[in-house]
């Protein structure tokens, strides 16, 4: 039985001459090479994303340790003050790189000196105004034409008040 096989098998093989050339190998990769080459595709692109989210990892774990200390220095520094109460305008210099407590710090200037600056202004308004309305009795206050109504004796009698008056005139 194996020589009818092997007659057989001879029979449907050419056979090779010497001057004809070999028959080229197939340049297809078989199954198993496309697959390991898949493979290696996979591996190294898979390789590639792990070491962009370790990347990513690591940065947002550097962020957090900022944050952490941001926070405890703004503790330390505004030790009376909430996160809570801390304005969105802050908020949005801490966004553009700025520290928090340099943010805060930065805010609480500006807002003094706007206190300050509304105080001044406050105070020489009121050095210029005649007063609120009701505020002052006649006796404790006198126009003008109050004063120039009076006789020399009330000038006399009410000169100081008259002189505080005065402060309030426009000259």
């Amino acid at each position: 039985m194996e020589d009818k096989n092997l007659t057989e098998m001879n029979e449907t093989v050419e056979p090779i001459e010497a001057d004809s050339p070999l028959p080229e190998e197939p340049s297809d990769p078989t199954p198993a090479e496309e697959s390991s080459v898949d493979s290696a595709d996979e591996i190294a692109s898979l390789q590639a994303e792990v070491e962009r989210l370790r990347t990513a990892l690591t940065q947002k774990e550097q962020e957090q340790k900022k944050i952490m200390r941001e926070m405890e220095d703004f503790s330390r520094f505004f030790p009376t003050t909430s996160v809570k109460e801390i304005p969105e305008s802050v908020w949005k210099d801490v966004e553009t790189g700025i520290p928090l407590s340099a943010a805060y710090a930065l805010y609480e200037k500006k807002s003094c000196m706007d206190r300050l600056h509304a105080e001044e202004i406050n105070r020489r308004n009121a050095e210029q105004s005649a007063g609120r309305a009701g505020l002052h009795t006649s006796s404790e206050y006198y126009s003008p034409d109050e004063v120039r109504a009076m006789s020399p004796s009330e000038v006399r009698e009410n000169y100081k008040k008259i002189r505080e008056s005065m402060k309030k005139w426009r000259h």
